[in-house]
Order: structure tokens, then C-alpha cells, then sequence
């Protein structure tokens, strides 16, 4: 199931339940929803969608107001990440297999990137540069 799919699921639970946090979700999923409609009119993607995930947690976990159970959803509904060991592993696998040069900082984050798109956290990737 997909991000988005999986999204909509759980508004639709928590709106049944009558739960305060119904249109919260409501809210969520129709923001998640607005990226690919303002961009081209288009369905948004999964990495649109977790982009947006990740982003509204962390704001969320800044502010000292905010609802712990909303941000407790939000995360549950994020995949896991992938780790330093994962990415260090696929650097060296793509050096020795296809000559990458590991010294080449640009050619490395977008090697990262094409595999592992949102799940990566870019921040951790260079700093293991």
C-alpha cells in the first residue's frame, strides 16, 4: 500500500472514529494531494508524499504546542529510512563495480539519491564525505 493509500486509509478510520484528529488528516492528505495537482496536474508521487511526511514531522516535533498524537500518526506512516551502513555499502559496491569515484562528492549524492530517493536523509550522506 502506498504512502498516499495508506494516508487517506487512516484519515478515513480516524473520521469514523469521530477522532479529534479526523480532520487533521483530512487536512494532510488534501496538502499531500495539492503537491502533484500544483505541479503539472498530476497524482503526487511517493516520494512527494514522504517528502511532505518528513518535513511536517519535524515541524511538528519543533513546536512545543503540538499534538504528540498527530505527529505519533504521522510517523507511522513513515518507511524506514535508510541507514550509514546501507549507504556506505551501495557507495562501495557502485566503486567497485562501475568505477564511481568516491571522491566526487556531486557524483556520490546523486548515485545515493537515484537509489534510495526520499529515504535517504542527504545530511548524513554528506557528512559521511
Amino acid at each position: 500500500m502506498s504512502i498516499i493509500e495508506t494516508l487517506k486509509a487512516k484519515t478515513l478510520e480516524l473520521r469514523k472514529q469521530r477522532s479529534h484528529l479526523g480532520p487533521i488528516m483530512q487536512f494532510h492528505t488534501a496538502e499531500v494531494s495539492k503537491i502533484g495537482k500544483g505541479n503539472g496536474n498530476r497524482d503526487t508521487t511517493e516520494d512527494e508524499a514522504i517528502q511532505y511526511l518528513k518535513k511536517t514531522v519535524q515541524k511538528l516535533n519543533e513546536n512545543e504546542f503540538a499534538d504528540k498524537e498527530e505527529i505519533s500518526v504521522l510517523e507511522s506512516m513513515l518507511p524506514r529510512m535508510a541507514t550509514e551502513d546501507e549507504v556506505r555499502a551501495h557507495v562501495f559496491h557502485l566503486e567497485a563495480t562501475e568505477g564511481l569515484d568516491i571522491s566526487n562528492k556531486g557524483a556520490v549524492m546523486k548515485a545515493v539519491r537515484s537509489k534510495f530517493g526520499s529515504l535517504v536523509d542527504m545530511k548524513m550522506v554528506a557528512g559521511m564525505l
